[in-house]
């Protein structure tokens, strides 16, 4: 994420949240340790290799409260996916593009997977994603 992105949340929506950036693994702050309700990663995963996901995905199980959830939503590749959606989602900057499968398979190691769905028509568009909602085991 790029300065300019945290800058333009904080100034739409002002004192409704906090936002921060830094990079995966960079640091675990011992007082967000079961602080959040909701951790939100949209259009990330499919950036980090399995390593770093898994940083990712703990670390953010660490900081949830007991009744919170983490929402991810990924470019995905599907067996069920239409040519055009997957030559668009092979155009994605993400290098780490899994099947649904490899998204579970790396959240399952933290989280308990309440729902996970393909949506294929994203931004009514033939684009393919992967959305799951996580909670604690």
């Amino acid at each position: 994420m790029q300065k300019e992105y945290v800058e333009a949340a904080e100034q739409k929506f002002g004192s409704r949240g906090t936002f921060i950036q830094e990079a995966v693994g960079e640091k675990v702050n011992d007082k967000w340790i079961e602080t959040f309700d909701v951790i939100n990663a949209h259009g990330l995963i499919h950036h980090l290799s399995d390593q770093d996901s898994d940083t990712l995905l703990q670390t953010a199980s660490k900081y949830l409260k007991p009744d919170g959830y983490m929402v991810t939503v990924d470019s995905v590749y599907h067996n069920k996916q239409s040519r055009i959606s997957k030559w668009l989602v092979s155009k994605d900057r993400g290098q780490n593009i899994r099947g649904p499968e490899g998204y579970i398979s790396l959240a399952q190691k933290y989280f308990k997977i309440d729902r996970h769905y393909i949506t294929d028509n994203h931004l009514n568009i033939p684009y393919s994603i992967f959305t799951m909602k996580l909670s604690a085991l």
